[in-house]
C-alpha cells in the first residue's frame, strides 16, 4: 500500500522540494456521520490559516476522489464542501469504511515558493477517521523548541 501512495506523493514532491516560507501540517478529523474535515496547524499543533491554492483527496490506488483549486486563506476544509474562492476540478466521491486515503494541500504566498502537506488516513469500522502518517511541506524541519 505504501508503494501505491508513493505515486500520489510523487505528484506533490516538487512542492515540498522547492522550499517554503511557512511550515504547516495537515490533519484529518471527524467521521463519516459528522463529516470528514481537514485542519491546518503549525509544528506545535496550533490551528493556522494558509493561502491554499489546491487541495485533493486520493485513494490508496492513486485515483483522485476530490480535487479543488483556487485562492483562499483557510485553516479548515470539509470533504466535499467547496470553500469560498475555490472551484471544483473533480467532484467528491463518497469515502468508504475500510478505505485508505491521502489528502494533500499546497499553498503559495505572493512572493514565496509553494509549500505542501499531506495526511494519509483510514476510515475505521465505526466510521471515524484515523491518521496513518503525515507528510509536512518544508525543505527544512521547523525550528526546535
Amino acid at each position: 500500500m505504501r508503494k501505491r501512495l508513493g505515486i500520489v506523493l510523487t505528484a506533490f514532491a516538487p512542492l515540498v522540494a522547492s522550499g517554503c516560507s511557512e511550515y504547516f501540517e495537515l490533519h484529518v478529523r471527524g467521521s463519516l456521520e459528522e463529516g470528514v474535515f481537514f485542519v491546518v496547524t503549525n509544528a506545535e499543533g496550533d490551528a493556522m490559516h494558509v493561502p491554499l491554492r489546491e487541495f485533493q483527496v486520493a485513494s490508496a490506488e492513486g485515483a483522485i476522489l476530490w480535487h479543488i483549486a483556487g485562492t483562499a486563506s483557510t485553516g479548515r476544509v470539509a470533504y466535499g464542501e467547496l470553500p469560498r474562492g475555490f472551484t471544483t476540478e473533480t467532484e467528491a466521491t463518497p469515502l468508504r469504511v475500510g478505505g485508505t486515503y491521502l489528502a494533500s494541500g499546497n499553498s503559495r504566498g505572493r512572493l514565496s515558493p509553494p509549500a505542501g502537506a499531506s495526511v494519509e488516513f483510514t476510515i475505521e469500522e465505526d466510521g471515524s477517521t484515523r491518521e496513518v502518517e503525515r507528510y509536512a511541506g518544508a525543505t527544512s524541519p521547523p525550528p526546535a523548541s
